[in-house]
């Protein structure tokens, strides 16, 4: 195979060829031309994950048409014994396989050891890659000249998935979503524009997905999402050009902007706190949207965001657009939230004295009282590791109590969902007036160590009513506390609405 392709660039395009081996480890998630013979050894490297295709593939036609930088990968089975398992049909899992690379340059004297990224993976099985009009392999190499005013941004698509119909209530049917996603889609994009689709594009792969692609305006980068994989492992992108697959997890430069693009939100990444947005999908945040995912994105960080359709009108949303958004987060001041402690207890019972006052001026005069939290209750949730502080700059500024349901002390007579499964009692929430974000921390903490959140509150707590309709709260009924006092539960369990 070696003198063959060697000899046939000498002869016909003066151009040199390179060729250096990979280990078995390093490219298990590539597919191969396929130029060995015995099918047994063929799909035992199938089976062990490899995307190789079952018949020999090489194609004389498509090595003429190898150009300067354009790379072939060919799979070795080397081991003393190949004749032995060649008759038994059969490769061992000792056995060892390695991969020819070979690349195409101009009097190259030894192999370039790139690292290989996903702009350089072959997306056929038996056909050459061309990296086509993404040369570089470096991170900010992509889009590095393209004019931000260009760029968009989109996630969670789903074009032919009926599965999604059950999120998305406002589409009467996958046609219809189809075509109204495709006309917001091109309201939105000018032809010349660039989308960077952060993964779950479409099901399928075959004529009518690459004509409904075909009808969207600009080029497509896509982020692989956990809905892609059989997209990715197809030949659409050679049969479409528009689309142009990027790989799982990419850090680009736009403009001056630095972007993690992943199709999941990340708990943390480089440049959090330095101004690096990190743009994700899959979590289908939004206002009618109400899934298992959401509570969790209380704990995201202020240049995180939600590029999916359902958290932005239907439609790809703009690099100025988001710059926006992100410009008014800049001087977010980040919220903690901590264990209390003993020495905690002076700082959190002023909190309370502030909270009561502040409830007392509000009209909520019946809710609270001097021995509702007291030293020996701030104590006891300590104890129990059930109470918190929520910081701000190191300093503490608010509290609250986060009880396990088998140690919580809750009313009798409420319609709960699940009465039985393990829940939160969240209990003793209060913080200075002036401090914004503390109840989107509190139930972000909470949901995010607990699937069942539940806490009684009077009709009377205006801020709280608030923060519980905002954060998908279900009224579970009413009930009155041995002192008249009506009170109403509240219960947000993951995976509802």
């Amino acid at each position: 195979m070696s003198s063959f392709l060697e000899g046939f660039f000498c002869a016909s395009q003066n151009l040199s060829l390179t060729r250096s081996l990979w280990q078995t480890d390093e490219l298990k998630s590539i597919p191969f031309i396929n130029a060995l013979k015995n099918k047994g050894i063929i799909g035992t490297l199938r089976r062990r994950g490899f995307r190789i295709p079952l018949e020999p593939d090489i194609d004389p036609k498509d090595i003429h048409n190898l150009s300067v930088g354009d790379v072939l990968y060919i799979p070795t089975v080397s081991c003393p014994d190949i004749d032995q398992y060649a008759q038994a049909d059969e490769l061992p899992r000792h056995a060892k396989v390695q991969f020819i690379r070979y690349e195409i340059s101009k009097g190259a004297k030894r192999p370039e050891m790139e690292e290989i990224t996903p702009l350089r993976l072959l997306v056929n099985p038996g056909v050459i890659h061309k990296p086509g009009t993404i040369r570089s392999s470096s991170a900010n190499g992509l889009l590095r000249d393209v004019s931000p005013e260009k760029v968009y941004f989109t996630a969670d698509t789903h074009f032919f998935d009926a599965g999604v119909l059950k999120h998305r209530p406002r589409f009467a049917s996958i046609g219809e979503m189809n075509d109204r996603l495709v006309e917001n889609w091109n309201k939105t994009v000018p032809p010349d524009g660039i989308v960077i689709h952060l993964g779950d594009m479409m099901e399928g792969t075959g004529p009518m997905a690459e004509e409904l692609v075909n009808r969207l305006n600009g080029t497509i980068y896509l982020i692989e999402g956990n809905h892609d994989h059989g997209l990715y492992h197809s030949s659409f992108f050679t049969r479409c050009q528009k689309v142009v697959p990027i790989g799982s997890d990419r850090m680009v430069k736009i403009g001056i902007r630095r972007i993690q693009l992943n199709h999941y939100p990340f708990l943390c990444y480089a440049g959090q706190y330095s101004g690096v947005w990190q743009l994700f999908g899959h979590v289908h945040s939004g206002r009618e949207v109400r899934g298992f995912d959401l509570p969790r994105l209380a704990n995201l960080l202020p240049f995180q965001y939600d590029v999916g359709i359902d958290n932005n009108d239907d439609r790809p949303i703009s690099l100025t657009r988001l710059s926006e958004i992100m410009d008014r987060r800049r001087d977010f001041v980040y919220l903690d939230i901590r264990p209390a402690t003993e020495f905690d207890i002076d700082e959190i019972l002023s909190i309370f004295r502030y909270a009561l006052g502040f409830m007392g001026a509000h009209g909520n005069t019946e809710e609270w009282d001097e021995s509702t939290i007291t030293t020996e209750i701030v104590r006891q949730d300590i104890e129990m590791g059930a109470g918190m502080v929520v910081l701000q700059k190191r300093e503490i500024i608010g509290y609250f109590a986060a009880v396990p349901g088998d140690k919580a002390d809750i009313p009798g007579g409420l319609d709960w969902n699940d009465p039985g499964a393990p829940f939160l009692w969240v209990t003793r929430i209060a913080s200075f007036e002036e401090t914004h974000g503390v109840f989107h921390q509190v139930f972000g903490h909470c949901c995010s160590r607990c699937g069942d959140i539940r806490l009684c509150t009077t009709e009377k707590n205006i801020p709280m009513m608030r923060a519980l309709k905002s954060h998908y709260f279900t009224c579970v009924g009413t009930f009155r506390q041995e002192d008249g006092l009506e009170m109403v539960g509240y219960q947000r369990m993951m995976g509802n609405g």
